[in-house]
């Protein structure tokens, strides 16, 4: 029997060499993977936006989209990574990661269906009653629960497949499965099976118990009117078709991975163990999105810029509100003819009651009369005696405030005295500090530059030794193309055993930060009007550019730290250096752009409409991408041409200038290009923002204090995260280009990921918190206020 501990990864035997059709793989699952991210965030925003969607029904449709969100990526971006890789192995933390999202995924989407159709059930079986039942307290409940229990149930599910000793670490399937790694066991597995069929079944009572309210619903409807018919019918066959579709999908899923299904062609069996993580999530958007009027309106206005009034009605919904609008008439008949009988019977009771109103009131004045007499007598005794009472009143505050301030008057003289004793003293003691300070400064400066010059001797010999070795080696070695070397390994990564899982949660969190951010200040400035200007949409475009960049880095960065063989095939460091480097390249044109638009805001403000109109700046934003991404494809093309003499790289992820220090030839051509770039991108677009910046200052100056506030206010963002990319892209290039091998590992690791890391974190916050519009809008966003 084989402990568990000895299989580090799992080997995923169901992918197989398609050739060059990979990448049209790989282009189809991405997109694919980008619509689900963008049709539920369209849907999550707007429902967090509108307060008219504020509403159980929807509230819970949330957090149904959500789900969709964490599902999706906890499948995508392993099985866009394993496309281009070569070698289809998975680190076992990953693969034990990747069970939970998926498993809890199920369990979720399960849970939030049922508590809909609950919801639904109430609404429709006892509408009168549905707010009482349905509080704010249950609605945050039942979404606690919905997703509490879930977690709960998978981590206990995992823990017993984590204990078990296996005998073999080959998964026949495209991603990690619990059932796939219990059939790899040695040992008993009873218990395991056990809690899997407990889990099951009570999936199959929640799955039960849905249909059983749906027919509930339908029993109450169909004994009803035709406008509760209709009403009940639209909205609840979305929630039917997600609840039967995601079933089918499971359903197909459990009998695939049970039975012997090797009959079934190979492309069949792959899809019906996708089908349920890959289409429910783009299912459920389009569903709602198109069956709920409400949402479909809202997204009709969000997408054309409609107000609701303009919006095209169909001819089917146009046919319904007549029909509506018929129904209402007849029984508005009805009604007038009841009431007009009602106001006759109610008129003669009137009368009656009238005459006896008149007797009451004859004999209520009179008593009335007397009791007013009695009570004038006896308010104008009290108001006599109030009078004298707040007169004695005043008189005393009087002295109780003049003895107060005589009071503070001491109490301040000597407090200020004591300040000056202390100011005095507090001056002394800095002053002998800093000489001690000075002193020891001085002796750590002597010391540091006594081992600098020893380690200056220790490092020129050891260059003269790998010189020397170099030489010797290079002769016997015969040049290797570049197709040859299928994979890049990276040096950088150290063995840091089990704080490895709290660097990774760390990171994951900072990810999870950073999407965030971007996407809550992205929806802002799309939903809101009032910003649909010139410098909120490019800096619209900047945000997205912080989202692009960090995805072009987190992933492999997550999942290389849970991995134990630090590899990546050759195509897949081409994507990320085509990524990372396409980041750059657009951030400092956005930073230029945005230059030239406060340079003109600022100082032509009379003209500004005229000179940036809408055409100019949709050509701005189009230069901003475009051009990036043809310098760095010609970038990657000539570094792709080279024949590389090894396939090891001192990094955390793949740079362009580690690639070519692997080339066995001349590398002039690709030097000579690197170095227009970096002095066109890094040098001149940097010198030119900075004389923008330069002139909009010497403007402001020169003008009143206002318009020098709002130039300071808007130009202050701008110009700290320019300076801030800049300085994270020069230590980039400085511990890249120079040998840092006397640095400390943590620090290079540092240097090397800084500009990556900070920069789309620093964006939101510095622009959420500066540009007062955008503050404002996110405040009342969040803390829900007007």
């Amino acid at each position: 029997m084989i402990n568990s501990t000895v299989f580090s990864s799992f080997a995923l035997s169901a992918y197989f060499d398609i050739g060059t059709l990979e990448y049209l793989s790989f282009v189809v699952i991405m997109s694919l993977y980008v619509l689900i991210v963008l049709a539920n965030l369209v849907l999550v925003v707007v429902i967090c936006v509108n307060r008219s969607l504020h509403e159980p029904m929807y509230i819970f449709l949330c957090s149904l989209f959500v789900n969709e969100l964490y599902g999706s990526t906890g499948l995508f971006p392993l099985l866009l990574v394993q496309i281009l890789s070569d070698v289809h192995t998975v680190s076992a933390p990953f693969c034990f990661l990747q069970l939970f999202c998926v498993y809890s995924y199920a369990n979720v989407e399960f849970c939030n269906l049922a508590v809909m159709s609950y919801d639904r059930y109430l609404a429709i079986c006892f509408p009168l009653q549905y707010n009482t039942l349905m509080t704010s307290n249950k609605v945050a409940l039942l979404i606690a629960l919905t997703w509490l229990y879930p977690f709960v149930a998978i981590t206990v599910l995992i823990c017993l497949s984590a204990s078990l000793q296996l005998c073999g670490n080959v998964i026949n399937k495209v991603y990690c499965d619990n059932y796939s790694i219990v059939k790899l066991a040695c040992t008993d597995t009873t218990v395991n099976n056990i809690y899997g069929i407990i889990y099951t079944v009570v999936t199959i009572c929640v799955v039960i118990l849905i249909f059983y309210t749906y027919t509930r619903i339908l029993h109450v409807c169909f004994c009803g009117s035709k406008q509760t018919r209709q009403k009940a019918v639209s909205t609840c066959t979305p929630h039917l078709a997600s609840l039967l579709n995601f079933s089918f999908g499971c359903f197909f899923e459990i009998i695939q991975s049970r039975f012997n299904m090797k009959h079934v062609p190979y492309m069949l069996r792959v899809f019906l163990s996708l089908y349920w993580l890959t289409c429910q999530p783009l299912f459920n958007p389009v569903l709602y999105g198109l069956n709920l009027t409400r949402i479909r309106i809202l997204c009709k206005s969000l997408l054309f810029g409609l107000k609701d009034a303009d919006l095209p009605i169909s001819e089917e919904e146009s046919e319904r509100e007549e029909k509506s609008e018929r129904e209402e008439k007849s029984e508005r008949e009805e009604k007038s003819e009841r009431e007009e009988k009602s106001e006759r019977e109610e008129k003669s009771e009137r009368e009656e009651k009238s005459e006896r109103e008149e007797k009451s009131e004859r004999e209520e004045k009179s008593e009335r009369k007397e009791k007013s007499e009695r009570e004038e007598k006896s308010e104008r005794e009290e108001t006599s005696e109030r009078e004298e009472k707040s007169e004695r009143e005043e008189k005393s505050e009087r002295e109780e405030k003049s003895e107060r301030e005589e009071k503070s008057e001491r109490e301040g003289e000597s407090e200020r005295e004591e300040k000056s004793e202390r100011e005095e003293t507090s001056e002394r003691e800095e002053k002998s500090e800093r000489e001690e300070t000075s002193e020891r400064e001085e002796k750590s400066e002597r010391e540091e530059k006594s081992e600098l010059e020893e380690k200056s001797e220790r490092e020129e010999k050891s260059e003269r030794e790998e010189t020397s070795e170099r030489d010797s080696n290079r002769r016997p070695i015969t040049m290797l193309n570049s197709s040859q070397v299928s994979y890049i390994t990276f040096a950088a990564y150290r063995d840091i055993g089990l704080f490895k899982y709290f660097l990774f949660s760390i990171l994951m969190c900072l990810f999870i930060l950073i999407i965030c951010a971007n996407l809550l200040l992205i929806a802002v400035i799309c939903v809101n009007r009032s910003l649909r200007e010139p410098m909120y949409i490019f800096l619209c475009s900047l945000l997205i550019n912080e989202l692009y960049g960090s995805t072009g880095l987190f992933p492999s960065l997550l999942l290389q730290i849970l991995s134990d063989v630090h590899t990546v095939s050759v195509s897949f460091c081409y994507v990320q250096i085509f990524c990372l480097y396409t980041y750059v390249n657009v951030q400092f044109y956005n930073l230029a752009v945005m230059s030239y638009d406060r340079y003109l805001a600022i100082c032509f403000p009379l003209q500004y409409n005229t000179r940036m109109t809408a055409t100019k700046v949709a050509v701005l934003i189009a230069l901003i991408w475009l051009f990036p991404l043809l310098v760095i494809v010609v970038m990657i093309s000539l570094n792709a041409s080279l024949q590389l003499c090894g396939n090891i790289v001192d990094r955390l992820y793949c740079d362009n200038y580690s690639i070519v220090k692997l080339a066995c030839y001349d590398t002039t051509v690709n030097n000579v290009y690197g170095l227009i770039y970096t002095f066109t991108v890094l040098f001149g677009l940097t010198v030119l923002i900075l004389f923008t910046y330069i002139k909009i200052l010497k403007v402001c100056f020169s003008g009143s204090k206002q318009t020098r506030q709002k130039a300071i206010s808007t130009c202050t963002p701008h110009l700290a995260s320019l300076l801030n990319f800049s300085c994270g892209c020069f230590l980039e290039i400085v511990q890249s280009r120079l040998n840092m091998s006397g640095a400390p590992i943590m620090l290079r690791s540092f240097l090397s990921l800084y500009f990556l890391i900070c920069q789309p974190l620093y964006n939101p916050v510095l622009y959420g918190l500066n540009l007062t519009k955008i503050y404002v809008i996110c405040k009342s966003l969040i803390l829900g206020k007007i």
